[in-house]
């Protein structure tokens, strides 16, 4: 009885482990599938860049954005260019040191925020220079900018993409036109700082200082009786609203400079700042900020006035002779800025102030 219960076990055991083997799975077959091969296109590119205009202002959808479009397609989107308007990634006034520090990659800097930091780009704040549009002033800064190397070394630390000068303030008053020298003494003025503001005192005027954006309320209560203004306020801020007294006299111009960080820059292939140069930069780049910043808008602004808006618009261009009388009034501000400026280490400043006036004369629209 023994044997057969311990030969029934084994033949139990046996059946057992054949069933077992019957139903293992099989081996797994190595996978002949070729693996996925990672993606060798670098990711594009960011260059965060900071802008003084709104959102919606007509600036920033007409000049900046297309700007912005135009050197990131020049590089086939190997460079981004993401579009900070309004002072939301730096302020105007600190967008310069922003740049520097990596804040933003590239901004709009105003120079002449910057008091001695660009000597030599401001020559185009001196009063009265033979300069008529904001075309005109780009041509005629960037033949400087080619003359002379130490003006190229005042963005020495930074990646200059475009220098956009502004056109001519001009004078707009309350009560009465300017016509002759004589007209704007006792004048309350707001102007901006700088040569413009030394070249009111000079003809007795009384400059005051406020920030663009109070200049309607103080020119609708009498508080000022005019100011000095680019076609671009008078757009933005409405101002037509309350002056009727148009006088183009070529005040002065500001300098707007478009650069980036030199680490931003660095990270870009040689071939794409090329690219990025040709498409938005030097002087091709400058023309189109100036010329759509300034010069386009004006054609619009004085349409408005005049055959929509139903405000008034005199005008006055002084004459040639007139025109003499100003500029010799000022001149001792042309002279003290090259005493100033040599004073600064640059003995060239003569002939860059010189070299202004012959090349605007010559490139004259």
């Amino acid at each position: 009885m023994k044997n057969f219960l311990l030969t029934l076990g084994v033949a139990l055991l046996v059946g057992v482990l054949v069933l077992t083997a019957c139903t293992a799975p099989a081996p797994t077959t190595p996978s002949t599938t070729t693996p996925t091969t990672p993606s060798t296109t670098p990711p594009p590119i960011l260059v965060r860049h900071s802008e003084e205009t709104p959102e919606n202002s007509w600036v920033t959808q007409n000049v900046a954005l297309p700007w912005l479009k135009a050197m990131e397609d020049s590089t086939e989107g190997r460079v981004k260019f993401q579009l900070y308007p309004g002072q939301t990634l730096v302020k105007t006034q600190d967008a310069w040191d922003g740049v520097l520090s990596g804040v933003a990659d590239s901004a709009c800097v105003m120079t002449f925020m910057h008091a001695g930091k660009f000597p030599l780009s401001d020559v185009l704040l001196l009063p009265l220079l033979p300069i008529y549009t904001a075309d005109h002033a780009a041509v005629v800064f960037w033949e400087l900018w080619d003359r002379f190397p130490t003006l190229r070394e005042e963005f020495k630390e930074v990646q200059t993409l475009a220098i956009g000068p502004s056109g001519p303030y001009f004078l707009i008053t309350t009560k009465k036109q300017v016509k002759t020298l004589e007209d704007i003494k006792g004048l309350k003025l707001r102007a901006g700082g700088g040569p413009a503001t030394e070249a009111l005192k000079m003809m007795g005027a009384v400059p005051v200082t406020m920030g663009m954006a109070d200049t309607y309320l103080n020119l609708q209560k009498g508080v000022i009786d005019g100011m000095l203004v680019p076609w671009l306020a008078m757009d933005t801020f409405k101002i037509y609203e309350v002056v009727k007294y148009y006088t183009y006299l070529p005040f002065s111009c500001m300098n707007a400079a478009r650069v980036m960080n030199l680490n931003t820059w660095n990270k870009i292939s040689a071939k794409d700042q090329e690219a990025i140069l040709a498409a938005g930069g030097g002087v091709t780049g400058s023309r189109f900020w100036s010329k759509n910043q300034f010069d386009s808008i004006e054609g619009t602004t004085r349409e408005y006035i005049k055959n929509k808006s139903g405000y008034d618009m005199i005008e006055y261009t002084p004459s040639e002779a007139e025109m003499k009388r100003w500029v010799d009034a000022t001149r001792p501000i042309w002279d003290k800025w090259v005493s100033d400026t040599e004073a600064m280490g640059h003995p060239e400043a003569r002939e860059l102030l010189d070299t202004l006036l012959e090349v605007a004369e010559a490139t004259k629209p």
